[in-house]
């Protein structure tokens, strides 16, 4: 019963094992699913997100090549007159000059003309840049109804005037020098931009109070002289509206440019309203270059996951980012499911393999029950039959000699004697094998493996055994080497060859003979008991070592047995980790087989 168990427990240990790993990878496979899909829609949003803010870009682009191509068309077209430029244009003292709007002109769209210096001093070739600009304040109000989101178009000339859309009448809106030196214009000068394209400046903070802002900007020529530079500015309300809109609900994604300023982000606050947030401010980091992030990749950044994907012809890009134990919680949340689903067909197969454990522990208990019942059925027919007839024969010896012991002569008192000796051996014998497979069954037995010489206990066997071999006149050899020496329990196998040579003795006719021997093998030694006996029925072989189908013969001579020493010679052997056989020609006699370990 416990090695059915122990076997049981370690399939079920195997199968339960098999299958942990195999849910462990799939497992691991479903995770790495799941960060790949996660990545994957990811890369969805900020492509999203960069095609939108990218089309914001080109629609100022166009505008600005719009307004490039117009101006340039104007500075060609040059007046024949430019009096009634100059009879609008008013001197403001301390501050230069300005254009008061003409009569036919509305000041809701009409754009803001002024410069620095003397008006007088004005030239033909700078009064032709002014009737330029101002041919181009509609186009300027058309373009800020175009763009709502851009508070100012404006067009900033080399001559130290500037053009200003919508209208503004605040003293800041005068022209100064200063401004020459800002990136609004520098970044259009012939040695910054060869290629005479689109630019944008560095994100600021709008004086007006508008939030952070931005410029782009246009060179404009004439004939190949750089003459200033049209510009759009551009507010990131509406990014920041798209950025903070359903799409990007839960996620950390923000618009920052090549200097590291955070221009427009899904936080809420990141620094103080009248200073713009760097990459610093948004993920805590010592270091916060936006150059050693690799484009395109995700990368672990202390403990953030960091994607960043470049907005193509502009200084800006998205910056897409998860904290270390959000990210996780998001890879769990998504695969819980999974491991649920995982975890409950664990337990299903832990049920069942733990159901059919019952289930067979539960048949082995019942076989192990009715083997139980019918061993003690046929351990007390035996005792019933076995022990019943030798005292049936004791008695009728006894009652024999009482009857007739007066006029019975020595010879017959002797024969009698003779009888009652033989009965008491026999009872001796029974009782003795009785108790020793009852100690056995219950494993009470004592078991100690020892060095022994073979031959001495062969001998020592046959010697206790000469009163019955002699009454047969047989011949019992012994030809086991002296040196042959096994490992066993020296009562145990004394046990052993006393039954199986008895039983030899037992089933040989007179003069017949017994042969011991043994073969000594690798790790083992098999001994042989060999009579010329009258051998054993071939439906009887497979029953001999079966309690439950086990009846005593008796033997040439009329002895009787107890049905229990074969048993007993399995139960010892096997004891020793041997086997034991029988072969049998009716006949011509049996030879009992069997193993012990020999010394090593």
């Amino acid at each position: 019963m416990k090695s059915g168990l122990k076997r049981i427990t370690k399939i079920e240990i195997l199968i339960l094992t098999v299958f942990v790993l195999l849910a462990g990878v799939f497992l691991l496979y479903e995770v790495n699913k799941t960060i790949v899909e996660t990545d994957k829609e990811t890369k969805i949003l900020v492509s999203e997100a960069v095609r939108n803010i990218s089309s914001v870009q080109t629609i100022h682009s166009d505008h600005l090549q719009l307004l490039k191509c117009r101006a340039e068309e104007l500075l060609r077209d040059k007046a024949s007159d430019y009096n009634f430029i100059k009879k609008r244009i008013v001197s403001v003292k301390g501050k230069g000059w300005e254009l008061t709007p003409d009569e036919k002109d509305s000041i809701t769209y009409i754009g803001r003309l002024s410069g620095s210096g003397k008006s007088e001093d004005l030239s033909p070739k700078v009064l032709q840049e002014i009737y330029t600009a101002e041919k181009l304040n509609q186009l300027f109000a058309e373009t800020k109804r175009n763009l709502p989101n851009a508070p100012f178009v404006y067009y900033v000339s080399k001559s130290d005037f500037w053009n200003l859309t919508p209208r503004h009448t605040q003293e800041f809106a005068f022209f100064i020098h200063e401004y020459l030196t800002y990136d609004l214009y520098t970044f259009g000068l012939p040695e910054n931009n060869a290629a005479r394209a689109v630019f944008w400046t560095k994100p600021y903070m709008d004086a007006g109070g508008n939030g952070i802002m931005v410029t782009a900007g246009i060179p404009v020529y004439s004939n190949d002289e750089f003459m200033g530079t049209i510009c759009i500015d551009m507010l990131f309300n509406d990014i920041a509206n798209y950025l903070k809109s359903t799409t990007f609900t839960n996620r950390y994604v923000s618009l920052i440019d090549n200097y590291g300023q955070v221009v427009s982000s899904t936080f809420q606050h990141l620094a103080a309203p009248d200073k713009i947030p760097t990459l610093q401010n948004l993920i805590n980091a010592q270091r916060s270059d936006i150059k050693r992030f690799k484009n395109n990749t995700f990368v672990w950044d202390n403990n953030n996951r960091v994607y960043i994907s470049p907005i193509p012809n502009s200084q800006w890009c998205i910056f897409h980012f998860n904290a270390r134990g959000e990210f996780y919680t998001i890879i769990i949340v998504r695969v819980m499911p999974v491991f649920v689903a995982v975890l409950f067909f664990l337990i299903i197969l832990y049920y069942l393999l733990y159901s059919n454990r019952l289930r067979i522990e539960n048949e082995e208990a019942r076989i192990l029950a009715e083997k139980s019942n019918e061993t003690k059925d046929k351990f007390l027919s035996i005792i019933a039959h076995d022990l019943r007839s030798p005292f049936t024969y004791l008695l009728g010896f006894s009652d024999m000699m009482k009857e007739n012991f007066i006029t019975n002569n020595i010879e017959e008192q002797k024969e009698l004697f003779g009888h009652i000796y033989t009965g008491i051996r026999n009872v001796y014998k029974l009782v003795d094998n009785l108790l020793l497979w009852a100690r056995s069954q219950k494993e009470s037995i004592s078991f100690n493996p020892v060095e022994i010489e073979l031959n001495t206990v062969v001998s020592d066997t046959i010697e206790s055994l000469v009163p019955l071999s002699n009454n047969k006149a047989l011949r019992i050899s012994n030809t086991i080497p002296a040196d042959s020496k096994v490992i066993a329990d020296k009562s145990m196998l004394a046990t052993i060859m006393r039954n199986l040579v008895s039983n030899a003795i037992k089933f040989t006719p007179k003069n017949g003979s017994i042969v011991i021997s043994a073969i000594m093998k690798d790790k083992f030694a098999e001994v042989s008991i060999q009579d010329t006996g009258i051998g054993i029925e071939a439906e009887q072989l497979h029953s001999l070592f079966d309690i439950s189908e086990k009846t005593s013969t008796s033997g040439t001579e009329g002895e009787s047995g107890t049905g229990l020493g074969l048993l007993l010679c399995k139960e010892f052997i096997e004891k020793h980790g041997g086997v034991i056989k029988v072969e049998s020609v009716v006949g011509k006699g049996s030879t009992f087989y069997f193993t012990l370990p020999s010394k090593i």
